[in-house]
């Protein structure tokens, strides 16, 4: 292990500690030293954040989706964890509507249901806590948990 100082691709100057062999740590300098300062990486990435929950919120605006409750960065980031969210799953539906003609009778159904359930969901889950606690699961499962598919089968069924 060994300190290392140097100049970021930012200009800022530091300092970082390596680690692994001799042989190694040349390359593991200059891989450290040509990014950013961990300060001005750490100012981009809250910027990027900024710039997400902004556009998250004028979209939430613009297709006059529900109000989320909670505190004010729980509703900053579900608002944008929303809207990743509907962007993902508005993919989706693209998807399926562009091969519309190869989808049989009861697949349809389905996607029609999928399509209001979708619709039920974004205006139902208002709570910020939710969107903030689905987060690492895929939008298709959020979604296939939240429809209630008992109606179809037993309309199947029948």
């Amino acid at each position: 292990m060994a300190w290392h100082d140097g100049e970021y691709a930012c200009g800022h100057k530091g300092r970082v500690q390596i680690y692994g062999p001799s042989k190694d740590r040349e390359w593991k300098q200059r891989y450290e030293f040509a990014k950013k300062c961990p300060d001005c990486r750490e100012k981009d990435f809250a910027e990027k954040i900024k710039k997400d929950n902004q556009k998250a919120k004028e979209f939430s605006e613009k297709r006059g989706l529900p109000s989320l409750t909670g505190s004010d960065k729980q509703i900053d980031w579900a608002t944008t964890l929303r809207h990743n969210f509907i962007l993902a799953i508005e993919e989706e539906f693209e998807k399926v509507e562009n091969n519309i003609s190869s989808i049989n009778e009861s697949e349809l159904k389905i996607f029609n249901h999928m399509k209001v359930a979708f619709e039920n969901m974004i205006k139902a889950k208002t709570d910020s806590k939710f969107w903030i606690d689905s987060r690492t699961q895929r939008p298709t499962s959020i979604l296939h948990e939240y429809a209630d598919f008992s109606e179809l089968v037993q309309k199947r069924d029948e």
